[in-house]
């Protein structure tokens, strides 16, 4: 127990290391790319993603996910996932190749025939590199990845702005994207010291894919769902309206992501490890939730909070129509990762059937909700969102109730606490907006505020998250 703890703590330092060097670079460098762009572009590179991320998981097949729960996986296991994602993303990009024209006629976007046929490129490219990138997940050797992946956002960033001064436009995001895909995939074959032997096993593709395909099922109809909105916005707005809606979602997703990256990585390989032991099991998780709770809710509250000083200080005015966006999916987005815990459960136990059973109740429930809100625009469209995040956290605690007694009822109740301390930090910060109308003041001031009362609130009621954060750091 004390060597699985230690592992996890150093791996998770790593991670916090590699998450945050990558998301500070990569947001100084969309504000600067955000301040030479325009929302139009954005549109257009959002409206492309769409059907790359599509496409991302049928290459990967779930089977990334399948190979890290696999504690005894083989050089023949390796080696088939390997040829299955190369194979697979060389067709599925032929495909888009072909209908590249037909994008861009539905859309009504010339320029999308030469995004999509550059763009669809990281296809082939990040599958080259996935199976070296799932070692180094399952593996939690989060330093090497720390080494090479902060120096190629860096690069690759420099190379997008010099293209976003020299007025190349959409091009500056789509060639940034396009080198930082090759650049990672060259690092991975230099760092991970595995190769592809010449062999294919159908016998371990099918014990892979029995459990992957779940998953994959699961990941296609969570990233149609949330790309119907993306899909629907370029269709019956404009692209200056998706351009915003696009904007609000990467700022929303950015803290959530930063700080969920460095846990998921990390909890689905251990919870990978002790999947036999349901004691242990829930005493795991109910750590992780209580700290992931502790460190992504006052975050998200606080980025709702300064939604509109961050956008105008460090955006420009242009910008200012994505703040409700941003705020609305802020809070929609602050329940993300306990819903992924709940997941990150099944996988680990095996359950990727019912994995997929909630994801299907749960995307048609999305769609029922998206409908009704389509009339109403994008406003409330976002608060669909909301209101679908919330209900998901109840789906999704259903099947861990009855793996290891720890329903939504417990959870809730181990949260709460957290998002009381958060609500009343928010409203101790809320007078620095009546002081000055100086936004980068009303940004620097309202966080200050709200840190400070969360930390000395979690001091006085004695939260345990704070000492534990506190060790971690200290490497106790």
């Amino acid at each position: 127990m004390n060597n699985l703890k230690q592992n996890a703590q150093t791996a998770v330092k790593w991670s916090a290391i590699l998450t945050f060097g990558n998301q500070c670079v990569s947001f100084l460098i969309s504000v600067i790319l955000a301040r030479l762009l325009t929302p139009s572009d954005y549109g257009l590179v959002g409206t492309i993603s769409i059907f790359i991320e599509i496409s991302g998981i049928f290459v990967t097949g779930g089977l990334s996910m399948a190979l890290i729960r696999k504690i005894d996986r083989t050089q023949t296991d390796l080696a088939t996932v390997f040829y299955y994602n190369t194979a697979v993303s060389i067709l599925i990009y032929l495909v888009l190749y072909t209908s590249a024209p037909f994008i861009a006629s539905y859309f009504n976007e010339p320029l999308l025939t030469e995004i999509t046929r550059i763009s669809g490129l990281t296809l082939i490219t990040g599958a080259l590199g996935a199976v070296h990138g799932t070692l180094l997940h399952a593996n939690m050797e989060f330093k090497k990845q720390t080494i090479f992946s902060i120096p190629i956002f860096i690069i690759s960033g420099i190379i997008g702005i010099f293209l976003a001064y020299m007025g190349y436009g959409v091009w500056a995001l789509v060639l940034q994207g396009f080198l930082s895909s090759v650049l990672t995939t060259v690092a991975l074959w230099y760092f991970v010291p595995w190769k592809p032997s010449l062999e294919f096993s159908w016998k371990s593709f099918h014990s892979t894919f029995g459990f992957g395909c779940k998953l994959m099922i699961s990941s296609l109809l969570d990233s149609c769902y949330r790309n119907a909105y993306q899909f629907v916005i370029a269709k019956r707005f404009s692209a200056a309206d998706l351009g915003y809606y696009t904007r609000a979602n990467t700022m929303a997703r950015l803290p959530m992501s930063s700080l969920y990256s460095i846990i998921s990585k990390v909890t689905y390989p251990l919870m990978s490890q002790i999947q036999d032991n349901d004691e242990q099991l829930q005493h795991v998780f109910r750590r992780i939730l209580r700290m992931m709770a502790y460190i992504i809710l006052p975050c998200m509250l606080l980025l709702v909070l300064t939604a509109s000083p961050l956008v105008s200080a460090l955006l420009t005015e242009k910008w200012l129509p994505c703040v409700p966006f941003l705020q609305i999916l802020s809070l929609s987005l602050a329940l993300t990762p306990m819903n992924a815990l709940n997941l990150n459960l099944l996988q680990a136990k095996g359950r990727s059937n019912l994995f997929l059973r909630l994801e299907v109740w749960k995307k048609i429930l999305g769609v029922l909700i998206l409908c009704a809100t389509i009339p109403f625009g994008i406003f409330f469209m976002c608060c669909g969102l909301l209101l679908l995040s919330i209900l998901e956290l109840g789906i999704n605690s259903y099947y861990t109730k009855r793996l290891i007694q720890y329903g939504i009822k417990k959870q809730i109740k181990d949260i709460l606490p957290i998002i009381g301390l958060s609500i009343a930090s928010f409203f101790c910060a809320l007078p620095a907006f009546y002081i000055t109308e100086n936004p980068f003041f009303i940004l620097a001031m309202s966080s200050c505020i709200y840190i400070a009362i969360f930390i000395l609130l979690s001091l006085f009621f004695r939260f345990q998250e704070i000492y534990d954060l506190k060790n971690m750091v200290l490497n106790k």
